[in-house]
C-alpha cells in the first residue's frame, strides 16, 4: 500500500453501511494482489456496527459518506490516485486483477470502464442471471452503456470533469454516470477477470422486483429521463458470504 508521503497510482473507493461481514473479505482480496500502488478509501454512511473500526484497523482511509452517489464522490474529494476504482462492499477481487486490468486500462488508453461479473455463490438461477446481465451489456456497451457501480476503473481526472455522480438520483446513478462520461471519454469493458459480485439485494428484495426497478431504471436512462425508483440503500442483511473463492478462468 502506498505511504502517506508518497501519492498511490490507484485510489480505492469502497462505500460501507453496516458490512463488517463483507468488508474483511474484499479487504482481504486487495492485500493479496501483487499490485501495491493504491490507497483503500471506505466512505462510510454511519454504520453502527464494526465496519470503521475494521477499516481503520486495516489501515484505510474513513470517511463520511452517504448514498451510494454521496459516498463515491467523498471517496474520490480526499483521493490521491491518478485512477479511482470505485467498489461495492460486498464485491471480493479475483487473484491478479489490479495489475492485470490496469494494464489493459492503459493500453487501450481508456477514460473509464466497467466489468464482467462472476456470481459468488455457486446456485444456478445466480449464474443465470449474472449471464445474462454480463450479456446484455456486450451490444449495448457500443452506444449506451449499463455501468453497473458495483465495480468501475475511471481516470481521477475524467471524475472531476464530470464533477462526479450525481448526487439527486436515488437509483441508477451509475447508469447515468457511465452516460456521460461517454461523452467525453473513451469506455469499454474490461473482459480478462471478471469480479465477484454478490446477490443479496436479488435474495432480500426478489429476483423479479429487483430486475423490475433495474429495467425500470435503465428505460428511463434510454429516453433521457432521471430514475425514480425509490431503493433501500445499504441492504443490512445476514446472508453469509461463501469462503475459498477460485479465480476464474482467463476470457481472451
Amino acid at each position: 500500500m502506498a505511504t502517506k508521503q508518497n501519492s498511490p497510482e490507484l485510489s480505492i473507493v469502497i462505500i460501507t453501511k453496516n458490512e463488517e461481514h463483507y468488508l474483511p473479505r474484499l479487504l482481504g482480496s486487495i492485500r493479496t494482489q501483487e499490485y501495491k500502488d493504491y490507497e483503500i478509501i471506505v466512505a462510510d454512511n454511519n454504520s453502527s456496527d464494526k465496519t470503521r473500526e475494521i477499516a481503520r484497523d486495516a489501515g484505510c482511509i474513513v470517511v463520511d459518506g452517504g448514498l451510494p452517489a454521496e459516498g463515491r464522490n467523498a471517496g474520490a474529494r480526499v483521493a490521491r490516485g491518478r485512477y479511482l476504482l470505485f467498489l461495492d462492499a460486498d464485491v471480493v477481487l479475483p487473484q491478479g486483477f489490479l495489475p492485470r486490468v490496469l494494464e489493459e486500462f492503459k493500453q487501450r488508453e481508456l477514460g473509464i470502464a466497467e466489468f464482467y461479473a462472476r456470481p459468488i455463490d455457486c446456485r444456478a438461477l445466480d449464474k443465470i442471471g449474472v449471464w445474462l446481465w454480463n450479456l446484455a451489456i456486450t451490444p449495448l456497451s457500443k452506444f449506451r452503456p449499463l455501468g453497473y457501480g458495483h465495480c468501475v476503473l475511471v481516470k481521477a481526472e475524467i471524475h472531476k470533469k464530470l464533477g462526479g455522480f450525481d448526487t439527486s438520483l436515488t437509483h441508477a446513478e451509475d447508469i447515468d454516470y457511465f452516460r456521460r462520461a461517454i461523452q467525453i471519454t473513451k469506455f469499454a469493458i474490461i473482459k480478462s477477470k471478471r469480479v465477484f459480485v454478490s446477490m443479496r439485494r436479488f435474495y432480500t428484495q426478489g429476483y423479479l422486483q429487483t430486475m423490475l426497478k433495474l429495467a425500470y431504471a435503465t428505460i428511463q436512462c434510454f429516453i433521457h429521463k432521471r430514475p425514480k425508483v425509490k431503493v433501500n440503500y445499504p441492504l443490512d442483511i445476514e446472508h453469509k458470504p461463501v469462503e475459498g473463492l477460485k479465480d476464474e478462468k482467463q476470457e481472451k
